[in-house]
C-alpha cells in the first residue's frame, strides 16, 4: 500500500475504531445498503473484493472503505436502480463525513425529476462535504450531469451546500446531456481543499465537465482531462475557478478541438489557469472572464501507454518538473510535476500485489506464489532485504539485487503450514526507493488437516469445519474462519460464560467454501467467550480470550 493510501486510511479507521463500530460486508452484514443501515454517525462499513449490485441510499455519514489499492476489485454496479438510478444517492443531515474509497461505481442511470435524469454516480443533497477517494467512477449516464450532482434544482438564495471532493479517482466512459459534473447552490468548501485532486477524466462524452456555482474559490490541482469526447463548460456567475498543475489534452468535439470556457456574466466570475499544459494555449479559452497565466505551456504530454488508459508520465514529458514551485513537492521531492501521477525520479519499486492469498493448503505440504517486483524509476533500484516473521512463509532471495529501469525481479514466497489455522504476516521488502524504503507485503493463508479438503467432504457432504480464531488470545481483533462443504443456512455466534449471546456474527445461508469473519473487540469486555457455529444440524464451539 502507497504511503498516501496508508496514512489515510489509517486517520480514518484510527477515529472510526476510537468512537465507533465497524461492519464487514458480506461476513456480518449481507449487502453494503445494510451495511449502512445499521450504522450510526461515524461508523465504518468495510466492503470485501466482489461485485455488488446495489444502489445505494445513505442517510448517515460513514467510512465507506473498498480497497483503495485496487478499487477495480470492489465494485458497485447501479444497473437496477431503475427511476432512482443513481449509483449512490445521499441526503446526510446529521454531523459528520461520508468517505467513500476504494471502489469502481459503475452503470448508474441518474434519479429521475421533471427535469429527466440526474447524476448516474452520486446524487448529492448533504449538509456535510462527501471524500470520494481513490475511485473508479465508469460507465454511468444520465440527461444531465453524469457523473454526478449536488444540491437541488431551483436552489434558493443563501442555500448553503458542501461539494464533494474527489481524491486520486478515475472519471471514464460517462456520459451526459449536461456537465458532467455539476455543484449548485452556495458551495462550501474548507480553506486549501481542491474540489478535484490528482485526478484522471477520460474518454468521457458530454456537454461539459465541471460546472459550479457560487463557489468561491474553486481549485481543480492536479489533474488530467485527456481523450474526452467533451465541450469544456466551465462556467456561471459568483464562481471563480483555479486549475493549476493540470493537463488538457487530446479532448474533441465533433472532430474539433474543445474549448475550455469560461461565460460568466460579470467580473463576480474567474476561471483563472496557471502552470499547467493546455493543448492549444490560450486559444483554447473562449468568454470573457478568464486569466491564462504565463507559466502555462502548451506541449504534447507524452504519456506512457494512452492507448491502454494509461496516462502516467513518460521520461522525457515536458510535464516533469514543470508544475507551480510554490506547490507541495512530489513524493520522490522534486518539484511538482503536472497531470495527476508525478514521474518518480530516482528508483521506484512498484509490486504487482500488495498481498499474497494462499487459501486453504494441507499441513506439512507447501504452495508456491510469485510476486513481480518493477523499477518504475530511471535509475537503479537495490533490493537489500526481504523479512518475513512467520515460520510458515519463506522466500528465495538470495542477496542484494539491483533491478534496472523497467527492469522486473520475481520472488517465489512459499507457505508451508504446520498447524490447523489461519496464518497472517507481512513480508517487508527494504530498498533504495527514496519514497517507499521499505515496503509492506501482506502474506495469508489456512493450514487444513488432509481429510479437511477432498474425501472427508465427499465421504460426508454435509461437513461443517470451525477453525480456531487467530490471534487467540487477542486485543483489538480476530480473525474466524470456517468452511461448508456446501450451501447451507447457518448461525454464527459470540456467546458469553453464562451462555449468553453477546455478538451475531453471521445469520443465514452461506455458499460453499471457506469463509472469514473479523471480530472486532468493540465494547466487550475481558474474558472468555465462545464462539458457536450452528449448520445443517451439527454444531462446532471454539474458545477466544479478550485482553484488554
Amino acid at each position: 500500500m502507497n504511503r498516501t493510501i496508508f496514512i489515510f486510511l489509517n486517520i480514518i479507521i484510527s477515529i472510526s475504531i476510537a468512537n465507533a463500530r465497524i461492519f464487514n460486508v458480506p461476513d456480518e452484514c449481507e449487502t453494503i445498503q445494510i451495511g449502512i443501515l445499521v450504522s450510526r454517525s461515524g461508523d465504518t462499513v468495510m466492503v470485501a473484493p466482489g461485485e455488488y449490485v446495489e444502489n445505494l441510499r445513505i442517510r448517515t455519514p460513514v467510512f465507506l472503505i473498498g480497497n483503495p489499492d485496487d478499487p477495480a476489485s470492489v465494485i458497485i454496479d447501479g444497473c437496477n436502480g431503475g427511476d432512482s438510478g443513481s449509483v449512490i444517492y445521499s441526503n446526510i443531515e446529521a454531523r459528520g463525513r461520508l468517505v467513500i474509497t476504494g471502489f469502481t461505481i459503475c452503470n448508474g442511470t441518474g434519479t429521475l425529476n421533471e427535469q429527466g435524469t440526474f447524476a448516474g454516480a452520486y446524487y448529492g443533497r448533504d449538509d456535510f462535504a462527501t471524500i470520494f477517494d481513490h475511485c473508479i467512477i465508469r460507465d454511468n449516464s444520465a440527461f444531465r450531469f453524469g457523473i454526478a450532482y449536488v444540491g437541488w434544482w431551483g436552489w434558493n438564495e443563501g442555500e448553503t451546500r458542501h461539494a464533494p471532493r474527489f481524491r486520486h479517482c478515475e472519471f471514464y466512459r460517462n456520459e451526459s446531456g449536461g456537465a458532467l459534473i455539476y455543484y449548485n447552490g452556495s458551495l462550501v468548501i474548507p480553506e486549501e481543499e481542491p474540489l478535484f485532486e490528482f485526478c484522471t477524466f477520460r474518454e468521457n462524452r458530454g456537454r461539459g465537465v465541471i460546472s459550479p456555482v457560487t463557489c468561491n474559490p474553486c481549485v481543480v490541482d492536479h489533474c488530467s482531462f485527456v481523450d474526452n469526447d467533451v465541450s469544456w463548460v466551465i462556467t456561471n456567475d459568483n464562481t471563480r475557478l483555479l486549475i493549476t498543475n493540470s493537463i488538457s489534452w487530446g479532448n474533441e468535439r465533433d472532430g474539433n478541438m474543445s474549448y475550455i470556457y469560461g461565460g460568466g456574466v460579470s467580473d463576480n466570475f474567474r476561471l483563472t489557469i496557471s502552470w499547467s499544459d493546455i493543448e492549444g494555449g490560450e486559444d483554447a479559452l473562449r468568454g470573457r472572464y478568464f486569466v491564462y497565466e504565463e507559466n502555462n505551456i502548451n506541449a504534447a504530454p507524452i504519456f506512457i501507454n494512452p492507448d491502454n488508459g494509461d496516462y502516467h508520465l513518460s521520461a522525457d514529458s515536458p510535464c516533469i518538473d514543470a508544475g507551480d514551485p510554490e506547490s507541495l513537492r512530489d513524493p520522490d521531492g522534486t518539484r511538482a510535476d503536472m497531470g495527476a501521477y508525478y514521474y518518480h525520479q530516482g528508483p521506484g519499486l512498484v509490486v504487482s500485489s500488495d498481498s499474497l492469498h494462499f487459501g486453504a493448503v494441507l499441513i506439512d505440504s507447501a504452495s508456491e506464489l510469485a510476486l513481480t517486483i518493477i523499477n518504475r524509476g530511471n535509475a537503479g533500484l537495490v533490493i537489500s532485504r526481504f523479512e518475513i516473521d512467520e515460520e510458515a512463509f519463506a522466500h528465495n532471495f538470495a542477496g542484494d539485487t539491483i533491478v534496472q529501469p523497467a527492469g522486473e525481479y520475481i520472488l517465489t514466497v512459499t507457505f508451508s503450514p504446520r498447524n490447523i489455522q489461519e496464518y497472517t504476516t507481512s513480508l517487508l521488502i527494504t530498498s533504495n526507493d527514496p519514497v517507499d524504503s521499505v515496503k509492506t507485503i501482506r502474506l495469508s493463508g489456512i493450514g487444513v488437516r488432509p481429510g479437511a479438503v477432498g474425501d472427508e467432504f465427499i465421504r460426508h457432504p454435509s461437513s461443517v469445519i470451525l477453525y480456531e480464531p487467530h490471534p487467540n488470545p487477542y486485543n483489538a481483533f480476530t480473525t474466524i474462519v470456517y468452511r461448508l462443504s456446501k450451501p447451507v443456512p447457518m448461525r454464527l455466534a459470540l456467546y458469553d460464560l453464562e451462555g449468553r449471546v453477546v455478538r451475531r456474527l453471521v445469520e443465514g445461508s452461506r455458499s460453499a467454501g471457506f469463509h472469514r469473519v473479523v471480530l472486532t473487540a468493540g465494547d466487550l469486555r475481558s474474558g472468555l467467550y465462545f464462539i458457536r457455529l450452528e449448520a445443517t444440524e451439527q454444531m462446532f464451539t471454539k474458545k477466544t480470550v479478550l485482553i484488554r
